[in-house]
């Protein structure tokens, strides 16, 4: 009896030590799930450019993002179309530019851009994405401030980065890192994310 009351405690030991683990794996895993709900479940991610910045800079996004992930990412002249039911649907992401300095819950006047995600109600699953382009910040003609190209581009991707389910993460070296940044390439920390988010081997950035 003893011996077995001993087998099972090891058991749950090790059980323990083993959840902790997982814990531990996942620690550089950051996900928002809020992201895109059509990305979510059917493994792509539809999106259309009502911004002012270039739509050749959304289709350079999503490539880099669809070059290592399994979500197929693709632009559309269409911001929302017909199923087959008859129902209205949306892309998952519209992109849109203003100057919104005095909006953003107070940081408009430092943050480049910001995903979120707007529905008819809460109960709705007929959603859309918005990804809001800051001209105060990234291109302001009456104060004379430009982000430069390959610094528009970043925030760009960081965004769509939001739009597929990942949250900003406290590593530098990675895509969804937050700031003024212009390199862009893929961290162990975007790679974690995504996996987590869309499933083990569905993405592979070069971060290992």
């Amino acid at each position: 009896m003893k011996k077995i009351i001993y087998f099972v405690s090891i058991l749950f030991i090790c059980g323990l030590i083993m959840s902790f683990g997982k814990i531990n794996v996942k620690s550089t895993a950051y996900t928002n799930l809020n992201g895109s709900y059509m990305a979510v479940s059917l493994g792509s991610l539809w999106h259309a450019n009502q911004s002012t910045y270039s739509s050749w800079r959304m289709n350079d996004a999503g490539n880099i993002w669809h070059n290592s992930g399994s979500v197929n990412i693709s632009q559309k002249s269409f911001t929302s179309y017909k199923t087959s039911d008859g129902r209205t649907a949306y892309t998952d992401v519209v992109f849109l530019s203003d100057d919104y300095s005095d909006r953003w819950e107070g940081n408009g006047w430092r943050a480049s851009g910001r995903y979120y995600k707007e529905c008819p109600n809460r109960f709705s699953r007929m959603c859309q994405g918005v990804i809001e382009l800051n001209d105060y910040v990234m291109w302001n003609t009456s104060l004379g401030r430009y982000y430069s190209s390959a610094e528009i581009q970043y925030t760009i991707t960081h965004e769509m980065g939001h739009a597929l389910g990942l949250a900003d993460n406290k590593y530098s070296g990675n895509i969804m890192t937050q700031g003024r940044l212009s390199s862009i390439y893929f961290g162990r920390d975007d790679n974690d994310s995504y996996e987590a988010r869309h499933g083990k081997n569905s993405f592979w950035g070069g971060g290992y």
